[in-house]
């Protein structure tokens, strides 16, 4: 019963090894930083925010970048660069972009409005060749909170 018990751990232990070992290269190559950016809304808010990309393996790449805002704040993020490329001797490069808030807070809901800047690794293959494979995309959010009018309590109810 113990050794089955012990075999049975060690194979558990071994796929997970070479599961981690598997995806090793994906989870190293790319990253972002700050992770996400908090901001209370101020009505008419113009704000240039930076973002560092990060090249772990050193290696040439192109990074493509795009945002995304829900809701009634949709179209307020503007990307300064679409795409980035990175040489094997850059490690990071600094991204900004600009956050324009409209004038009118009535019309938004209150509470918290989320956007995010997605980088892209473009998977690089010379001409004709077939391409299968998965590629490496990272996130950075961008958390608003906008404010209730007047009095106004925020709860969370959770049945465990």
């Amino acid at each position: 019963m113990k050794m089955r018990l012990l075999s049975k751990n060690f194979v558990t232990g071994a796929l997970f090894l070479f599961v981690v070992l598997l995806f090793i290269g994906i989870i190293s190559a790319l990253g972002v930083t700050p992770g996400r950016t908090t901001m209370n809304f101020e009505a008419g808010l113009e704000k240039e925010i930076e973002l560092t990309i990060i090249n772990n393996e050193h290696k040439h790449m192109k990074v493509t970048l795009f945002s995304t805002m829900q809701d009634e704040l949709n179209g307020s993020i503007s990307l300064f660069s679409d795409s980035i490329e990175f040489q094997p001797s850059e490690e990071r490069k600094i991204v900004r972009y600009m956050i324009r808030l409209p004038s009118d807070e009535s019309r938004l809901r209150p509470g918290l409005h989320i956007g995010e800047i997605i980088a892209t690794q473009i998977p690089e293959f010379s001409q004709g060749d077939s391409f299968v494979g998965a590629t490496v995309a990272v996130v950075s959010q961008l958390y608003i909170y906008v404010p209730c009018p007047g009095k106004c309590i925020d709860a969370d109810f959770e049945i465990l």
